[in-house]
């Protein structure tokens, strides 16, 4: 009789907690399902959920003034090149009153000057025949260095 409730002992330690692990294991998953519906209904009083919160607007501020930024960036390199632009523009109408101030100096009309306080008119032509020879090979020299620049090569 000790043999059979040893028996029934033992059968009862193995059957009542094998039912009970089952349980408890719903019971865990149901109390975390219960928990996840508490903590969605119950944001205002949760600080993880608020911290999180929290930090989701914070992200969102910073990515709103990476855009501005971005954006007073780009107005920026705009209104440059506008004025770069505006510079340019200026600066190529000041040249061109600057060339035409000095115009007057330029070596052609200069020597035109000269040329004419000359009274033979064959004397004349003898002085633009030089003056064209010279004019020449000027020319044909800023052409030879523009070309050796081109090229690679420098003017010392």
């Amino acid at each position: 009789m000790r043999f059979h409730i040893f028996i029934l002992l033992a059968t009862a330690g193995f059957v009542i907690p094998l039912s009970v692990i089952p349980q408890s294991a719903f019971a865990q998953t149901s109390a975390d399902t219960s928990e996840q519906v508490t903590l969605s209904e119950d944001l205002a009083n949760n600080p993880v959920a608020q911290d999180i919160l929290k930090k989701i607007e914070q992200t969102k501020q910073w990515i709103k003034d990476l855009e501005e930024k971005n954006y007073d960036a780009l107005e920026a390199k705009k209104q440059l090149d506008a004025k770069r632009v505006e510079a340019l523009e200026k600066l190529n109408q000041d040249l061109k009153d600057w060339e035409a101030l000095w115009d007057y100096y330029s070596p052609k009309n200069s020597f035109s000057r000269f040329v004419n306080t000359v009274q033979e008119p064959q004397v004349q032509q003898v002085f633009w025949d030089q003056f064209e020879f010279h004019q020449i090979k000027v020319d044909a020299g800023k052409k030879t260095l523009k070309e050796v620049i081109a090229r690679g090569g420098f003017s010392k």
